[in-house]
C-alpha cells in the first residue's frame, strides 16, 4: 500500500519463551480521514483525470470517493477548464489539444463538500523524447537451487533525447494476453443433462489486460548525454500462461518535470524500504497540493503535468523459451454416472465421449470468462 506520510508506529514485540504474538500496528484517529488527490494532465487530447479520495486505517484498508467536489483545472496562460465527477470520486475534462502544449504550467483547485479548498503548484509540461523500442531477451534468474533457475524473458526500452527533452521520466505498463479454456461446453447437468450440440467455443478463448503494477522511474540527469539504453522494465516467467497464445505491450513513457520526478522517487523507495524491522524508515514525502482553507491540514498526492510517448509490441511465439503452464481445468472422470455430482455443483459442464458423459468439467475448462478477462478480441489484436 503507498504511504505518502509515515505515521508513527509503535512497535510492541512482546517475548516469551519460544513465541512471538502477532504486531498489529496502532493507527491514529487523525492520521485518517485525510483528503487524498491524484491527477495528471498530459499532451494527448481527450479526458484529463483527477481522483479524490479519503485515507483510511490499515487495518481493513479499502478506497473511499470523495463525491460533490468542484475541480477546476487551468493553465498558465489564463485557460480554466471545469472537471465533471464521472463517478467513484473521479473528475475527468476533455481539452482539446490546442491548450495542451509542451513549456504550459497547469495546476488545480478543488472545493470539497465541506468548503475545503484545495489547490496545486504549477508543474510545467515538459518534452517527451521518443520512445525509440521496446524489446525482450530471453534471462534466467539464479535460485538456492543452482540447477534449477527461474527462466522467462525480461523487457527493455531504449529512448534516445537530445537537450531540450526532459531528463526525468516515469513509465507505465498495460499488459494484454490471449489465453484459453480447455473444452468448448458440450453440455452441462442439473439434475437433467443438457447437450449442447454443435458445441458452444464463444467461451474458448478470452483475452485479460492489466497494468503493471511496478513504480518505474527514470533519470539520466548524472549522464553525459540525454539517452538510456537496456532500461529494464518488468519480467515474465516461463511458466505464465501470458507468453503461450500471445502477449502485447502497451508501454507509456511519461516526461517529468525534476520536482515530480523526486517525488516519485521517494514513493519508490519508501515501497522498497518496508520490508523489515532493521529496514531504513519510511520518508516524509510532501506533495505539491495544500489545504488553503486550514493550512495544518495536509494534503496527501501529486498534480503533475506530463508530455507522453507510446509504443506496442507483440509476441506470438518464442520457440527459444519452453513454456509450462497451468489450463486452471480441473476434470473428475464420472466412474459412477451422473450420480458422482453432488447437488450443490450443479450446473456441472460434461465432457462427452461418443455420446456418453465420460467427464465432470470445473467451470474453467469450458468458461474463460470466469478468470477474469473477456471473450471479446481487442481492437488491436492482430491474430
Amino acid at each position: 500500500m503507498l504511504r505518502n506520510k509515515p505515521i508513527i508506529l509503535y512497535l510492541i514485540f512482546i517475548f516469551l519463551i519460544s513465541c512471538i504474538e502477532e504486531y498489529k500496528p496502532i493507527i491514529e484517529v487523525k492520521d485518517t480521514n485525510k483528503y487524498v488527490v491524484y491527477g495528471c494532465v498530459t499532451d494527448n487530447e481527450g479526458y484529463q483525470t483527477v481522483n479524490i479520495s479519503y485515507t483510511t486505517n490499515t487495518i481493513f484498508p479499502q478506497y473511499i470517493p470523495v463525491s460533490g467536489c468542484n475541480v477546476q483545472l487551468s493553465d498558465d496562460l489564463g485557460n480554466t477548464f471545469q472537471l465533471e465527477e464521472s463517478g467513484s470520486g473521479e473528475y475527468k475534462a476533455w481539452i482539446n489539444q490546442s491548450y495542451l502544449n509542451i513549456g504550459t504550467s497547469y495546476k488545480i483547485d478543488i472545493i470539497t463538500p465541506e468548503g475545503i479548498e484545495i489547490s496545486s503548484d504549477y508543474d510545467i509540461m515538459p518534452d517527451c523524447a521518443n520512445l525509440d523500442s521496446v524489446y525482450y531477451l530471453i534471462e534466467d534468474i539464479p535460485t538456492t537451487n543452482s540447477d534449477k533457475p527461474i527462466q522467462g524473458i525480461q523487457f527493455y526500452t531504449d529512448f534516445s533525447g537530445s537537450d531540450h527533452h526532459s531528463q526525468y521520466y516515469k513509465y507505465t505498463i498495460e499488459e494484454t494476453w490471449e489465453y484459453h479454456a480447455q473444452y468448448p461446453n458440450q453440455g452441462f447437468y442439473n439434475g437433467t443433462l443438457t447437450r449442447i450440440d454443435p458445441p458452444d467455443y464463444s467461451k474458448l478463448i478470452c483475452w485479460k489486460t492489466q497494468i503493471v503494477p511496478e513504480i518505474l522511474i527514470l533519470s539520466t540527469n548524472n549522464l553525459s548525454e540525454n539517452k538510456y539504453f537496456k532500461f529494464p522494465l518488468h519480467y515474465v516467467t516461463s511458466t505464465a500462461e501470458k507468453l503461450v497464445f500471445g502477449y502485447s505491450l502497451l508501454i507509456k513513457q511519461y516526461a517529468l518535470s525534476e520536482s515530480t520526478y523526486f517525488y516519485w522517487s521517494k514513493i519508490k523507495n519508501n515501497i522498497m524500504n518496508e520490508g523489515g524491522l532493521y529496514d531504513t524508515q519510511p520518508e516524509l514525502i510532501q506533495g505539491n497540493l495544500y489545504n488553503e482553507t486550514n493550512p495544518n491540514e495536509e494534503i496527501l498526492g501529486y498534480f503533475y503535468a506530463s508530455s507522453v510517448k507510446t509504443k506496442r509490441i507483440f509476441i506470438e511465439e518464442i520457440n527459444e523459451l519452453t513454456l509450462t503452464y497451468n489450463y486452471h481445468c480441473v476434470d473428475h472422470i464420472l466412474k459412477y454416472g451422473l450420480r458422482s455430482i453432488h447437488p450443490g455443483d450443479w450446473p456441472a459442464y460434461i465432457l462427452f465421449i461418443e455420446d456418453y458423459p465420460y467427464k465432470w468439467l470445473n467451470d474453467n475448462c469450458v468458461d474463460c470468462t470466469g478468470r477474469g478477462g473477456t471473450n471479446i478480441k481487442p481492437d488491436f489484436w492482430p491474430y
